[in-house]
Order: C-alpha cells, then sequence, then structure tokens
C-alpha cells in the first residue's frame, strides 16, 4: 500500500544543502521578496481613497438632483406659508386691536389711580 504524504506536513527527506555557501547561508526561501499580498496592501488604501471619492461623489449628484427635484415643491410649501401666515394676521388682527384698547383703558385707569 503507497502511502500519500500531506504537504503541509513536514518532511523527514534530507534536504540538498546549496553548492556555494554554508549552512548559514539564506535559501530562497528565507530571504526577502516583494509578494502579492504586500502588494495589495500598499495599494489597497490607495484603492479605499478612490472608492470612498467614488461614493461622496455620488452622494453629492443625488443631493443635487434631489435638490433640483425638490425645489418646485418647495417653493409651494413656502407660497402656502405665506397664504397660512397672512390668513392668521388678518383673524388676529380685530382681536390684538381689541387687546390694544382693553390695555390702554386698564393702563389709563392704574394712572388714574396712581395720581390719587
Amino acid at each position: 500500500m503507497t502511502e500519500h504524504s500531506n504537504p503541509t506536513e513536514p518532511t523527514t527527506e534530507p534536504t540538498t544543502e546549496p553548492a556555494s555557501g554554508s549552512a548559514t547561508d539564506p535559501t530562497a526561501d528565507e530571504t526577502y521578496t516583494w509578494t502579492q499580498e504586500e502588494a495589495k496592501g500598499k495599494t489597497s488604501g490607495a484603492g479605499a481613497a478612490a472608492t470612498a471619492d467614488s461614493v461622496i461623489d455620488s452622494i453629492r449628484d443625488a443631493v443635487g438632483d434631489f435638490a433640483e427635484r425638490a425645489a418646485p415643491t418647495v417653493r409651494e410649501l413656502s407660497a402656502k406659508a405665506a397664504e397660512i401666515a397672512a390668513v392668521a394676521a388678518d383673524r388676529a388682527a380685530p382681536l390684538a386691536r381689541k387687546a390694544g384698547e382693553v390695555t390702554a383703558d386698564a393702563s389709563g385707569k392704574l394712572a388714574d389711580k396712581s395720581r390719587t
């Protein structure tokens, strides 16, 4: 029966030493090399910034479109609010005049009492 070796397990087979160096010379696996993961890590910050800028631009465009679409409605609501305020002022004017007359009478009476 043939055993299949697991590639993640260390092998006990002897490895060949490099002919030019001693046992302390680094092998190809021990030297520092630029990997794809490191390259992705360096550019992911720039990619994230570009994505954030893209999202912010999209939001600005959406807000601008919303403002353009909402402008007529806002004008309509403002006109209705002004109309309601005018009607309220017309209805309140007689009450304000009456309150003014009552206040004038009361202050006149108070002035007479304070003189005596």
